[in-house]
């Protein structure tokens, strides 16, 4: 059996088949291999466990070239992910995890996410990174997936068992699931730049679900990360951001104009509560970079801090000149177009002419 995952003409062979005897062969023969010669039930010595490590990019790589998991590596993950350590074959688990089969998150949070969540907390801000590129692309298999499964065939005659409606819960709850995970990691790591990059990422795969995939499902990312990513000082997080929220604002527009051509009432109609939503987040994005009246509700700042950064007026100094991540781009500006003057004033400079100039050059 173990020629088979090295063969790409078997493997093609076995996918145009579709003989549930041959593969629950297959089946039968990996879980008895995996639990064998598993080094987390087995202690060996090192050449073992290099064999192992072959072994799993074995079975990566036919996954990867029948575009689905096997069910047997699926329930490995199961057993095994309470016994390991998080080191150990760490990136042939991680891709393992990112082909395991849909099916009800719900069902599977206690078999899997719980305990994934257990190592992501007490891990180093590596080990959460690939986590969340992980699931980004357990997120994205499972999004293929369904997008073919179901636009192919009636949903109750698919292999996927479940309704629509019920997969798109279990992908919301997968979401979900990863904002949590998100939040307390920028805790846990002092809102560190290099994990932000990571997190919005997976967004970068979320806020194109409805468009890309032809799926009825707009998720927003949590505050938590929408305020972090707003006020970073990094420039290409901002632009990130932008990018992200550019891509809700054409999905939301989509869905909405879907829904008024239909002209019924549909169980996928989405909720007002999102379009709120993203309309407060887009509220205080303009009110950060444009208007310089960001954060009017609900925001207090003690008055020494302001007297110690010299801010008189906080709500009115905040805008695409100001902004923390850009203002490296208005002293760059400042020095440009007057080069011999020794202090110049950041209000001194207009905004429009600014931007123009700025963007020019990054083109």
């Amino acid at each position: 059996m173990g020629a088979v995952l090295n063969n790409s003409l078997l493997l093609h062979y076995l996918n145009c088949v579709k003989d549930e005897s041959i593969l629950l062969r297959l089946y039968h023969w990996l879980s008895q291999t995996l639990q064998e010669e598993c080094i987390w039930y087995k202690m060996n010595n090192y050449e073992h466990g290099k064999q192992f490590t072959n072994f799993l990019d074995t079975i990566i790589t036919a996954q990867c070239f029948l575009q689905e998991g096997f069910y047997s590596c699926e329930t490995f993950l199961y057993k095994s992910l309470p016994l390991w350590d998080g080191f150990c074959c760490r990136s042939q688990f991680l891709q393992l995890v990112t082909w395991i089969p849909f099916s009800s998150f719900s069902e599977m949070k206690p078999l899997l996410f719980d305990h994934l969540a257990q190592l992501f907390f007490t891990s180093t801000i590596y080990f959460k990174c690939s986590v969340l590129q992980c699931l980004k692309e357990l997120l994205q298999n499972w999004l293929l997936w369904l997008s073919a499964d179901i636009h192919m065939k009636p949903v109750m005659n698919s292999p996927l068992e479940t309704t629509l409606g019920g997969s798109m819960n279990s992908v919301s709850e997968l979401i979900h699931y990863v904002g949590r995970l998100s939040i307390t990691a920028m805790r846990l790591e002092n809102n560190s730049t290099f994990l932000l990059h990571f997190i919005l990422d997976f967004y970068e795969k979320v806020c194109d679900i409805y468009i890309n995939y032809n799926l009825p499902l707009v998720v927003l990312f949590p505050p938590g990360i929408f305020y972090s990513a707003l006020l970073s000082l990094d420039s290409s997080i901002l632009n990130q951001l932008c990018y992200i929220m550019h891509r809700y604002r054409n999905n939301l527009t989509a869905a909405k104009k879907n829904e008024l051509v239909q002209k019924t009432k549909s169980e996928f109609n989405f909720s007002s509560k999102t379009y709120q939503e993203f309309n407060h987040y887009l509220t205080a994005m303009v009110g950060c970079l444009w208007t310089s009246k960001p954060f009017q509700k609900g925001l207090y700042i003690d008055p020494e801090v302001l007297e110690k950064a010299g801010i008189a007026e906080y709500k009115n100094s905040l805008n695409v000149v100001h902004h923390p991540a850009l203002l490296s781009y208005a002293v760059s500006f400042l020095l440009q177009g007057w080069p011999e003057e020794r202090t110049v004033s950041m209000s001194s400079i207009r905004v429009n002419k600014f931007i123009f100039i700025t963007f020019r050059d990054l083109l």
